[in-house]
This record gives structure tokens, C-alpha cells and sequence, in this order.
């Protein structure tokens, strides 16, 4: 048992000073002004967001900007979409379906901090708005878009705190504010009929976000590279393109948007408008559809998604010029990217999607566990009781494993597992590792998370010894007979296959069995 904390209680004796305030006013100099020292600036880690299609349900992954390694930001039950972060960089908004599992039907806004793994429904004043197809959200968080889609699509800016609302604007889409939340950017068509064209053209409004007023009209800020492979030609004074998804640079100075001309045999390109100098800058010219632009937060580059048939590639292109490369993830659908500062503090100690049990006085007599996440990991092979050998698919082993009896009565059964990785190559980030207990029948399956402490994969680096900690209270709520423990690597498309082991391989789940226990 962990020693209980008594606090220390001090009594400060203050002494009563014999004189009036005139003569303490004439007795101390007056001191001179204390220096207040500069606030420290966080160190921050850039991310990249994103939402992963997986046909049935969606989720939203993040990768840090200087290796691209990813890590799960939702664990959807649902539909989780179209991620934003704050200024601050200390909560992310989303939409998504899951309401649909409490009895609340339409896709709703979210809001989750980095340090916290419950997501919040997000009022509008003091209401929860009942159905979103798209939004944006000012970085300051004053502001608020609501895209509702209809014969034509609308967008209606509310104030957050009272709700109220600012100004709408029919046959708008694509919202996105600038990062001091004064300017809103949209794609809107320009003339509404009673039925939309698919050859009507789509134009960039910035308008002013709390009164709607209108600042600059993408007309004529750019040209089809071969006008001769255009076939809608535009009339007189008008622009027949399709300006779409504009996303303002960090200083707001600059749009980022895709470019196409209906008809073309011409894909979508990136564009990059600067305000200030009337200046058009084509950043892509590929033969592939260059689609949602996304500034980094030093505004240095440009991320932007690459479409080839069912797949979507992450690109990263330099605005200073330069050739693009890929980032991140590769291969399945991937939408909606957005970017954001994290503290690098806060980063580093996420544990994304599963909860894990806090350390308590309660914890069993004989557990010892540091939560220092360091001391997990060794450039040594630490000693374990049993070693085993399975090599996974991500250039991971496992090599060994080790389980204590904690408390012994079978109704309290508490055990503390130990699970010994060698790592061969750095992972991606975007996997859990995890301990299951599994009735012979396998109708009884628990399931137990890493303890306080335990280092994301996306941080193991290539030659370390990675020990994890799971602390199981198996004999609770289950009855008594045989029950097998597996390790398991788990990632959105399944558990992660093993390539080779030494022999103890369940190869229909591709979890390693570790032991079997009785419960009497």
C-alpha cells in the first residue's frame, strides 16, 4: 500500500508593528519597481490533422510535422470529421455521429483537450446545434460556421457565447477563418437558380467574420495553364472557375485554395493568392487532383492532398519553391487536413484513444509502479521471467513477459503483467498495445489499457527495450474456469499480423497467447 501524505501545516506568527502608516511612510524608502520577468515561451510541436475514411466509420489521426509520424487523435464509434485546433493549441473541435449511440440523431460539433480523453458536445450559447455538415471555427473561439447542405449549400456565422447569429449566406461552403478570427473565407456560387448547375461557377468571398461584409472576390485571380483544353469558356467579365477550399496563411496575408476549370481535362491544382500584392502563385502542376490546402503554422509550406483513383496521398510543397514531397501516412482515404500548434509537453504525454487507471492509495499492496515513462525504456535487454519470440508486421518483437499474483483470493484475483519489446525499426504512432483475457469458448472477453507511464509507440526509437505495465483485475466480475491471456497489437484496420514467431501463434486474430489461468 502506497504510504498515505500527511500535509505539513505551518503557523506563520506575524509580529503587530507598533506605528501608524504616516510614520512607516516616513521610516521605509520606497522601493523601486520589481522587474516582471518575461512569460517563457512553450516549446511547440507542429501537427498535421486529418481524418481517415474507413468506409464504416471515420477517425482522425495526427502527425508531428518533423518526421510525419502519426498517432490516433479519436477512437471513433462513428463518424469522426473535419478536425480544427485552437490558438492555443490545447483542444480540437470535430464533428461527429456518435451522439447517434446515446439516442441524439444528426452529426453534432465536439470539442476534446490533448490532456483529456472525453470529447464534449459544443453549445452555441446554450444550445447544442442538432445537425452540422460541415463548420469552421475561429482559432479564438468567439466565432462559429454552420454549413447546412440543401439545393444549395448555406453557412451561418454565430457568436458562441450568446449564440446569436452574425449573418448567412446562401450557396456558401468551405468556411474558414483567419487566425485572429477578424476575416472569413468561403467558396460560394455567385448566381442561384431554382436548380444548381454543375457547370456554374465557383468563387473565394472574404468577408469580414462578424458582419459579413464583403472584402475581395476571387474573380480573375487565376488562368487554366492551357486555355485552349478549356471547354467552358467564360463570359464576358466573368470567371467560369472553381476556386474551392481556401485556408489563409498564419499572418492572414495570403489564401491557399484549389483552382479548376469545369470541363478541362485539367485536374484540380493548388493556387496561392497574396492579398496585399495582388499576386497569384501556382504551386502544383500535377497530373493528379491536388485537393485541400493547408498552411503549416510557420507558414513555410503547404500541405494538400493528392488523389490517385480510391487512394489519397498526403504532398508537402515549400511556398519558397521547390519540389513536393510526400508526408505521412500512405495509401486508404484520407480527408479534411487541417494543422495546429501543440505544447510539446502535452504532446509527448498523450495517450490518444484508451483511458488509463490514475494511480491511487488503492492500488494492491506489492505493486510498484514509477510513472516515469523513461524508466521503461533501456538500451539493455531487461530480465524478464518468460521469453517468447513474434516478430510483427510494424518491425516490432515481442521477447518476453512476466506476470506476478497481486492479490491471490480468487473473487479479488489482481495480477501485474509485465511485456518486454525489442524494437527494430521506429514505429508509426497510430497502434495500441494491449493485454485481453479470453474465456476457452471465447464468449468472455476483457480487454486492460497500459498503466500510467507507458511510452507511445510512436516514440520508441530503433534499438531500445520497451517494457510495458498493465495492472489486471481479472477475478472481479468473471466466472470461474480456464481463461487465456494474449498480447495484442491493434491498429484501425485490425490487429496488427505477426510475421514470424517461435511457435505459439494464434494465427486467425494474430494475438500472441502468453499463459493460461484457472479460475476456481
Amino acid at each position: 500500500m502506497f504510504p498515505s501524505l500527511k500535509p505539513l501545516i505551518f503557523t506563520v506568527l506575524v509580529p503587530l508593528l507598533g506605528m501608524s502608516c504616516s510614520e512607516q511612510e516616513q521610516n521605509v524608502p520606497l522601493k523601486a519597481p520589481v522587474k516582471v520577468p518575461e512569460t517563457p515561451k512553450v516549446e511547440m510541436t507542429d501537427l498535421l490533422m486529418w481524418e481517415w475514411d474507413r468506409g464504416d466509420v471515420h477517425e482522425i489521426y495526427a502527425s508531428d510535422m518533423s518526421d510525419g509520424l502519426s498517432s490516433r487523435v479519436t477512437c471513433a464509434r462513428g463518424w469522426d470529421r473535419m478536425p480544427m485546433g485552437t490558438a492555443s493549441g490545447e483542444k480540437i473541435y470535430l464533428l461527429s455521429d456518435r451522439g447517434i449511440y446515446e439516442g441524439v440523431k444528426g452529426r453534432r460539433l465536439y470539442r476534446r483537450s490533448f490532456d483529456e480523453l472525453g470529447a464534449q458536445e459544443v453549445k452555441i450559447g446554450t444550445v447544442a446545434k442538432a445537425h452540422y455538415d460541415a463548420y469552421a471555427i475561429a482559432p479564438t473561439e468567439d466565432i462559429v460556421a454552420q454549413v447546412l447542405d440543401g439545393d444549395y449549400p448555406s453557412t451561418t456565422v454565430f457568436d458562441t457565447q450568446t449564440g446569436a447569429i452574425l449573418f448567412t449566406r446562401r450557396g456558401c461552403w468551405a468556411p474558414s477563418f483567419s487566425n485572429d478570427g477578424t476575416l472569413l473565407a468561403m467558396s460560394c456560387i455567385p448566381v442561384l437558380r431554382e436548380r444548381r448547375d454543375p457547370w456554374d461557377p465557383v468563387r473565394i468571398e472574404v468577408v469580414q467574420s462578424r458582419t459579413g461584409a464583403s472584402l475581395y472576390s476571387s474573380v480573375g485571380w487565376s488562368k487554366p495553364a492551357d486555355p485552349e483544353k478549356t471547354k467552358v469558356a467564360p463570359g464576358s467579365g466573368d470567371d467560369a472557375a472553381t476556386y474551392n477550399s481556401p485556408k489563409f496563411s498564419p499572418d492572414g496575408s495570403k489564401l491557399a485554395y484549389s483552382y479548376y476549370q469545369p470541363g478541362s481535362v485539367e485536374k484540380p491544382q493548388v493556387h496561392i493568392r497574396n492579398l496585399n500584392e495582388a499576386t497569384t502563385l501556382v504551386l502544383t502542376a500535377s497530373e493528379k487532383p491536388c485537393l485541400n490546402p493547408v498552411w503549416s503554422p510557420k507558414g513555410s509550406h503547404v500541405f494538400y492532398l493528392s488523389y490517385d483513383k480510391d487512394e489519397s496521398q498526403v504532398m508537402r510543397a515549400p511556398i519558397s519553391g521547390g519540389e513536393a514531397q510526400t508526408f505521412g501516412p500512405v495509401g486508404g482515404k484520407i480527408r479534411n487536413l487541417s494543422s495546429l500548434q501543440v505544447p510539446k509537453s502535452v504532446y509527448q504525454s498523450w495517450h490518444p484513444c484508451a483511458p488509463v487507471p490514475a494511480i491511487s492509495q488503492e492500488s494492491p499492496e506489492g505493486v510498484v509502479i514509477n510513472p516515469d515513462p523513461q524508466t521503461h525504456i533501456t538500451t539493455e535487454r531487461p530480465e524478464v521471467a518468460h521469453k517468447l519470440r513474434a516478430r510483427f508486421e510494424y518491425q516490432l518483437s515481442l521477447a518476453g513477459f512476466q506476470l506476478d499474483r497481486i492479490e491471490p483470493e480468487p473473487k479479488h484475483l489482481t495480477l501485474h503483467c509485465r511485456i518486454l519489446f525489442e524494437v527494430h525499426h521506429r514505429p508509426p504512432g497510430n497502434f495500441e498495445v494491449g493485454i485481453e483475457l479470453k474465456s476457452k469458448d471465447h464468449t468472455i472477453t476483457k480487454k486492460f489499457s497500459p498503466l500510467p507511464g507507458d511510452f507511445a509507440p510512436y516514440m520508441w526509437q530503433e534499438g531500445q527495450w520497451v517494457l510495458g505495465e498493465y495492472l489486471l483485475p481479472v477475478g472481479y466480475d468473471i466466472p470461474p474456469g480456464t481463461y487465456f491471456m494474449n498480447m495484442w497489437l491493434y491498429s484501425p484496420r485490425g490487429n496488427i499480423p505477426i510475421t514470424e514467431s517461435d511457435g505459439h501463434l494464434h494465427t486467425q486474430e494474430n494475438t500472441m497467447p502468453l499463459v493460461s489461468i484457472i479460475l476456481r
